[in-house]
């Protein structure tokens, strides 16, 4: 059903296209890359990489682009995710909501068209035993750059 679900959520994706998941900057902290979601961009990561997308950044750019003064890899502000998809070359973002980073359709609206969401809370029983993944709120949201 998981499975299902994210290759629902990332079908719009052609071949060849590439994706740039929003996340804020860990500070130099190994254990705040991907903000704790780590265990959930895996199966994405794994279900484009199938299809040939690139879902940006992995853990290869995490480790090789990642360095003080390279080119920005985090941000989960419109402004910073629209100037790293353009500096990174996407085509997509996934910007992702919980209760830290609540999503503002209007403040997104500008720039991209909403394609596809995923709210990760339908699978909280799956999840139930894994006290420090935060799942009852978090939300996916695929966005396509309008047209200038």
């Amino acid at each position: 059903v998981l499975r299902g679900k994210v290759e629902s959520f990332i079908n719009p994706i052609k071949s060849g296209e590439k994706v740039l998941f929003a996340f804020p900057d860990p500070d130099n902290q190994y254990e705040k890359v991907f903000d704790g979601y780590r265990q959930f961009i895996e199966l994405p990561y794994y279900l484009a990489m199938q299809k040939d997308i690139t879902m940006f950044p992995d853990w290869w750019a995490v480790f090789e682009l990642n360095y003080e003064g390279a080119t920005e890899l985090w941000g989960t502000e419109p402004n910073a995710v629209n100037a790293n998809r353009v500096e990174w070359n996407c085509d997509y973002v996934i910007v992702y909501e919980n209760e830290k980073y609540p999503y503002d359709a209007s403040k997104w609206s500008v720039d991209y068209e909403e394609v596809e969401t995923m709210d990760w809370s339908q699978f909280e029983e799956m999840f139930a035993g894994y006290k420090k993944l935060r799942i009852n709120d978090l939300k996916w949201h695929l966005l396509k750059p309008k047209k200038v």
